[in-house]
């Protein structure tokens, strides 16, 4: 957590300091990025940047975080009430969407989301992108119990296993988009969520629905 002090900058300070960060993590990494670099970039002190947060890792973490915070808020952290597995696929789609745009207009966060998938692929699980990941078992779990409530979610699978199977195809496509985003635009990105769209409810939905 940032230490108080870097709540007591102005909004915009904040801000500078945590874009030029999660432009050096998205880019290199959390083990390449450099804490020096971010510094010198900000244009605060290394005595300072040490007032505001404990080391690079409670950086790291506070940029997945407010990063999150802002896709969640674009896509929609709570699905809305449904009656149909019809509607409740509209509404995953129109999520997808939002969520395929959102890394338009924000490519670095996507860079960043990249990063620590990776990261956490190869074993490299910090307290950072552990309490990300469960932000988003968080936000699945509740998509899948609004979904199993109007049938549109099968229910033969352990929760967990699920949810973690979900967690995996979505990191999957979010590296991918992040690797090709410069290659897609408007219409390709919706195409794509539609395709998205579809792995997902040939994991999730029943069977009988799928077939």
């Amino acid at each position: 957590m940032p230490r108080k002090r870097f709540h007591g900058l102005a909004e915009d300070k904040q801000r500078h300091i945590l874009m030029v960060a999660e432009h050096e993590f998205a880019d290199r990494g959390f083990d390449g990025a450099s804490y020096n670099r971010i510094i010198e970039r900000a244009g605060v002190s290394k005595g300072a940047m040490y007032y505001y947060f404990e080391d690079k890792e409670d950086l790291y973490t506070t940029v997945l975080r407010a990063s999150t915070e802002r896709y969640l808020a674009v896509v929609g952290a709570e699905p809305t009430p449904v009656t149909t597995a019809a509607q409740y696929w509209q509404q995953v789609e129109e999520s997808v969407r939002r969520g395929a745009r959102f890394w338009r207009t924000e490519p670095h966060t996507a860079g960043l989301v990249r990063s620590f998938v990776r990261a956490a692929a190869r074993g490299e699980v910090s307290d950072g992108i552990r309490e990300m990941r469960d932000v988003y078992r968080q936000t699945l779990s509740l998509f899948v119990g609004v979904g199993q409530a109007v049938g549109a979610v099968r229910t033969d699978l352990p929760l967990d296993l699920l949810i973690e199977l979900l967690l995996s195809v979505g990191e999957g496509m979010d590296v991918w988009v992040a690797d090709h985003l410069d290659e897609l635009d408007d219409d390709a990105l919706d195409a794509l969520a539609v395709q998205m769209c579809d792995l997902y409810r040939r994991l999730a939905a029943p069977l009988q629905e799928v077939s």
